[in-house]
């Protein structure tokens, strides 16, 4: 009455795992690189409003501000003041654009 199906070996679960995680690295690659491409398309906007905040807590007394990096947490930026030589790091999140 019932067909009895034939359960896959184990090398052929051991196939098919690699496969899928095969796929799962593509496109967790693929949306890294969409993140990286939407990231770089607001660093102009990241710089304006980190320049505009940092402006609030320090008028006029900003110098030598740098983009170091973006990630998960946002983009952070370097600069230093007019009258202290110390490096201090400003972080603008993603939800602040």
């Amino acid at each position: 009455m019932f067909k009895k199906m034939k359960a896959p070996t184990k090398q052929q679960l051991y196939e098919q795992i690699e496969a899928l995680e095969r796929i799962n690295q593509k496109a967790v690659a693929e949306i890294n690189r969409e993140k990286a491409r939407i990231w770089n398309e607001l660093l102009p906007k990241a710089y304006e409003v980190c320049r505009k905040q940092l402006k609030v807590f320090f008028p006029n007394l900003i110098t030598m501000l740098h983009f170091e990096h973006v990630d998960e947490g946002g983009y952070w930026f370097t600069f230093q003041l007019i009258n202290d030589s110390r490096v201090q790091t400003y972080a603008v999140r993603h939800g602040d654009l």
